[in-house]
C-alpha cells in the first residue's frame, strides 16, 4: 500500500485523485486542503480550512483556525479545531470517535451509526435525535462555546 506525505508552510493542498487506497498525510501551516476519497488520513493546518470527500479507516482532522468539512466517514476519527466549525455530511462509524472544538458549531447531518453519543457544552445547545446508552460505541463530542446538532 501507497503512502502520501505533503506538507506545506504557506500554500493550499488540494488534489482530486481517488487516494482510496492510499494512506494520507497533509499537513499545512497557513493554507486549506482539499481532497476527494482517501483512506486512513490524518490531516491538519494551523490556519486554514479542510474539505474531504470520502474518508475509509481511522482519521485524524485537526485544525487551529478554520473550518472542518467531511462528506462521509466510516470506521473511526478523531476531529478538532480551536476555532471553527465542524461539519459530517454523512457518519457510519463501527470504533469509538470523538469531535471537538472550543469555539464553533458541530454538525453531523446524516448519522447513520449505532452510537451512545457522549457530549457536553459548556455555552451552547445540543440537539441528539438518535443516542443509544446500550451502544458499545462512544462518540465523544465537546463543544465549549458551540451548538452540537446530530441527526
Amino acid at each position: 500500500k501507497d503512502k502520501l506525505e505533503l506538507k506545506t508552510v504557506s500554500g493550499d493542498i488540494i488534489s482530486t485523485l481517488d487516494l482510496s487506497d492510499n494512506k494520507v498525510k497533509l499537513k499545512t501551516v497557513s493554507g486549506d486542503i482539499v481532497i476527494e476519497d482517501v483512506k486512513s488520513p490524518s490531516i491538519s493546518t494551523t490556519s486554514g480550512d479542510i474539505t474531504v470527500g470520502k474518508v475509509n479507516g481511522k482519521s485524524s482532522f485537526s485544525t487551529v483556525s478554520g473550518d472542518i468539512k467531511v462528506n462521509s466517514l466510516t470506521e473511526s476519527f478523531s476531529i478538532s479545531t480551536t476555532s471553527g466549525d465542524i461539519t459530517i455530511s454523512t457518519m457510519n462509524i463501527n470504533k469509538d470517535s470523538s469531535i471537538k472544538t472550543v469555539s464553533g458549531d458541530i454538525i453531523v447531518k446524516n448519522n447513520e451509526s449505532d452510537i451512545y453519543v457522549d457530549y457536553s457544552s459548556v455555552s451552547g445547545k445540543a440537539d441528539i435525535r438518535y443516542n443509544n446508552s446500550k451502544s458499545d460505541i462512544t462518540l465523544k463530542v465537546n463543544a465549549v462555546s458551540g451548538d452540537i446538532t446530530i441527526d
